[in-house]
């Protein structure tokens, strides 16, 4: 079929056109199809590419790669939202996102995973591409009476994320990764399969999602200080010191606690279960991955 392009034309504003893609593209491969992503004519004919570029920000990036899951067919991402948090991870390009298709030769093509959460209120299991969280960073999904009505950049990120920081309160959580107890009470958990989260808030700078395994971040009180001034610091304009978090890596997460909680699943807001008001969750890394085109890998601390 040669290459698919799956586009989000909304996506930052609009900043790549779809003829600009085509025919970028079409160095890469002479034979090139274009779909909007709002056509779902790309899930069936994106298993049918020799390779599939995705342009737009990260809930595009995500729709594509869990409908990819297990497939071989390889994937580059052009980067055009917001906050690009799975491209930074996979170290390409945001500031000159095009530039990855006119050099793909230095992106070689890498195993990402994709994980599943299940949730006791759902009854069922969901992909995932970036995160399964609670508390803070699930807080700000959810305030939506404070995002700006013509959309949101990093910077209103910065300042809501602040906001809800100060107020924040600790849950009690029972947690086992792989066996290991890390329970506490935590104003926030995030089981991150990249680096990033948010608006390009760097809670797990080790984070490789291509290594069969999750970074699990818990967020206590004391910690409340240190991710203040890292925010602080990214709304000056600077590249702040990680914040120096607690990180355990492992294949699975249960996540428990009988106090209601919002849960988000990558950009998707769940409750906790009707019944019992309780939150329970259980995340995994269980063998199906994507093929993604990626910069050289390493710890990513901005």
């Amino acid at each position: 079929m040669g290459a698919l392009i799956v586009h989000n034309p909304s996506a930052g504003e609009g900043m790549v056109d779809s003829a600009t893609l085509r025919a970028l593209v079409a160095t890469i491969d002479h034979v090139v199809a274009y779909r909007s992503v709002k056509d779902d004519r790309w899930r069936v004919e994106a298993r049918r590419a020799d390779v599939v570029v995705v342009a737009g920000g990260d809930g595009t990036v995500a729709s594509v790669f869990i409908e990819m899951a297990g497939c071989e067919v390889p994937i580059i991402v052009v980067a055009t939202g917001t906050a690009n948090n799975v491209a930074r991870t996979l170290r390409l390009p945001t500031d000159e996102p095009l530039s990855v298709l006119t050099s793909v030769a230095n992106y070689p093509v890498r195993p990402f995973d994709i994980p599943s959460a299940t949730m006791l209120s759902l009854g069922k299991s969901v992909r995932f591409v970036e995160t399964v969280g609670a508390g803070l960073f699930a807080d700000l999904l959810a305030d939506k009476d404070h995002r700006p009505t013509a959309g949101e950049g990093n910077e209103d990120g910065w300042q809501r994320l602040g906001r809800l920081l100060a107020h924040s309160t600790e849950v009690a959580w029972t947690i086992e990764i792989d066996g290991t107890d890390v329970s506490g009470r935590y104003i926030a958990v995030e089981a991150m399969n990249i680096a990033q989260t948010g608006p390009n808030i760097t809670l797990a700078p080790g984070a490789d999602p291509g290594d069969g395994r999750l970074d699990l971040v818990v967020i206590g009180a004391d910690d409340r200080q240190a991710l203040q001034h890292h925010i602080e610091r990214r709304r000056l304009g600077e590249e702040p010191e990680w914040p120096n978090l607690s990180v355990h890596r492992g294949r699975s997460i249960i996540l428990s606690s009988p106090e209601t909680s919002r849960v988000r699943i990558d950009d998707q807001l769940y409750d906790s279960h009707p019944t019992t008001n309780s939150t329970n969750v259980s995340i995994e890394v269980d063998g199906l991955s994507v093929l993604v085109a990626a910069g050289r890998a390493g710890s990513l601390v901005e």
